[in-house]
């Protein structure tokens, strides 16, 4: 009696929620205790959402760029001495007092003998400076437009697609495959991106419940049942290279949010553009 109290308060959630992400969530719970659904009607499949943080800063617009302008300049102009420009006005003291002391030639009194001076700080800083070169922001990757890099486009965030054969034509998507019997929807996603994508990529999944979903019809002649419900799963990109398995998925590219239109469906983008954000 309690079980079916608890599905039947799920079901009253899942209808009043006007959140479609919840509503097939609780819909999964249930369909997984073989409460609801009828079996082989649809078909659960899990995709991961594979994001390659941004590695360096983005470019600054020019409204930005202007700012930034603005407020150095504010700074510079109510700014007190720093520390080395002090310094640099009692290495001027110790020398006009070293130079009267030349002229009068008393002798009388010490002057402050060899010492480092802001100068000669300024001087090592320079010579170490012109040996740092700083990193390029148009890597090797972006001069030859290589998609299968993961070095590409630094600034922005990238997400991992693969071609899949879904049906009877390939398409551009997140790597995702169907749950298996015993495990759980972020199991079977963990399970899933090592099948397609190798065991050298390292990812950290972002919580147990999916931030996202997406569902489509199998062709009529398809005996697998009447469609697909894709649940998708966030996980951050850590390190390793991707070998695809050539059986399930032929090709792969990373591409960033903007690039993603080039190679996904319409409705596909609409369900994946509810949890992509490009900060």
């Amino acid at each position: 009696m309690a079980t079916i109290r608890v599905c039947s308060a799920l079901t009253a959630v899942a209808k009043r929620s006007s959140h479609g992400v919840l509503r097939n969530y609780l819909q999964l719970r249930q369909s997984s205790s073989g409460a609801l659904c009828t079996p082989g009607q649809w078909q659960l499949v899990s995709a991961v959402c594979l994001q390659r943080q941004p590695i360096i800063t983005a470019e600054k617009t020019e409204l930005e760029q202007q700012y930034a302008d603005m407020m150095a300049q504010m700074e510079l102009e109510t700014s007190l001495l720093s520390d080395q420009e002090l310094r640099a006005i009692e290495d001027k003291a110790i020398e006009a007092k070293r130079k009267q002391q030349e002229e009068n030639e008393t002798g009388e009194g010490e002057v402050e003998g060899a010492r480092v001076t802001a100068l000669d700080l300024e001087d090592a800083w320079e010579a170490e400076a012109k040996q740092f070169t700083p990193a390029a922001r148009i890597t090797e990757a972006d001069e030859k437009n290589d998609q299968r890099s993961v070095e590409r486009r630094l600034d922005k965030p990238l997400v991992l697609l693969v071609k899949q054969t879904l049906g009877d034509k390939s398409h551009w998507v997140f790597p995702q495959g169907p749950r298996q019997e015993g495990e759980s929807m972020r199991q079977a996603a963990e399970r899933v991106l090592q099948n397609l994508c190798g065991q050298q990529v390292g990812a950290q999944f972002l919580g147990n419940a999916p931030c996202g979903f997406h569902q489509y019809r199998f062709p009529p002649k398809a005996s697998i049942g009447t469609g697909a419900k894709v649940f998708f799963y966030k996980a951050w990109y850590k390190e390793g290279d991707v070998i695809p398995d050539k059986e399930n998925s032929t090709d792969y590219m990373w591409v960033t949010f903007d690039e993603l239109s080039d190679h996904c469906s319409r409705p596909y983008l609409k369900s994946i553009g509810n949890f992509l954000v490009d900060l």
